[in-house]
């Protein structure tokens, strides 16, 4: 893997300038984006499933994406 000069660096590896494009253009296209493991319907992790009913009690119009 090259690495390059990049503001989004996650554990010392950087991401793809086309991961980027994509989080950037999910990102602007809602106006809450849940990146998460798993789906709202099945979260694969405690923090996934407590924001998604965090979500869901307050009735925010959200968008998810594993």
């Amino acid at each position: 893997m090259r690495l390059v000069e990049n503001p989004l660096i996650v554990k010392g590896l950087a991401m793809s300038d086309d991961i980027q494009t994509a989080i950037d253009e999910a990102v602007k296209a809602h106006d809450v984006m849940l990146f998460m493991k798993g789906t709202p319907h099945f979260p694969q992790c405690g923090f996934s499933s407590t924001v998604v009913q965090i979500l869901d009690v307050i009735g925010a119009d959200y968008t998810a994406t594993n």
